[in-house]
């Protein structure tokens, strides 16, 4: 029996020698691209790990492209209620608010006109979207770009409302005039009583005339 036992420890020993020895030999048979693969998978598993968010569906593509569009769209729109506001809060100097109070002040210097409508003399535009004529909300306008001159011109009408009676204010301006200075395309009054009609200034046929010679002047009509 104690033959046997030291047989089979050497036998034990020699096997253990064995694996031993064949270890080296497996770790050098491994090449550099296998172990390169291994890297990158564990780096791909690592990036798993760390995203935790589930994949989109289509429907939620869809309703996040969506989402994106709305928020455009309404950005969209603020930008064009604020350059609107802006134009109409803080006037340039033929914007339909600066020819309105222009127009304005220069008719109520106007005597003939103040007594013939009466005093206190108010003025008013009308309610944005109808015909009704009430608070000094929106004036009625339109801007052209004159082909003779290139100057810009803006047309305005206005209400106006005195103790006696009511009138309705036609005026164009130009951006090569000085309003101020009383220089208008033209500025006139009509009464709504009578259909009396005050002219303040009309220089539309000088102007036409002046155009007029421009023009041949520029063709070689003129020496």
């Amino acid at each position: 029996p104690a033959v046997g036992r030291s047989a089979t420890a050497v036998a034990r020993r020699a096997s253990q020698g064995r694996r031993l020895a064949a270890a080296p030999r497996r770790w050098m048979s491994e090449s550099p691209k296998d172990g390169a693969g291994k890297a990158a998978a564990e780096a791909e598993g690592a990036a798993a790990e760390e995203n935790m968010e589930l994949p989109m569906t289509t429907r939620e593509k869809i309703h996040a492209a969506t989402s994106w569009t709305m928020t455009l769209g309404f950005i969209g729109a603020c930008a064009v209620c604020i350059t609107y506001t802006a134009y109409e809060l803080w006037p340039s100097s033929t914007s339909p608010n600066a020819v309105f109070d222009t127009a304005f002040n220069e008719i109520r210097a106007n005597q003939r006109i103040v007594q013939a409508l009466g005093e206190p003399l108010s003025a008013y535009g009308m309610d944005h979207g109808g015909n009704k004529e009430g608070r000094r909300n929106f004036i009625q306008h339109r801007e052209e770009k004159n082909e003779q001159d290139g100057s810009t011109r803006m047309k305005v009408r206005f209400n106006l409302k005195g103790s006696y009676c009511g009138a309705v204010v036609f005026a164009e301006a130009s951006n090569k005039m000085d309003m101020k200075k009383g220089e208008w395309v033209y500025l006139v009054v009509q009464s709504k009583k009578t259909a009396e009609v005050w002219t303040l200034c009309d220089n539309r046929q000088n102007m036409l005339v002046q155009d007029d010679a421009t023009r041949k002047f520029l063709q070689g009509g003129t020496k």
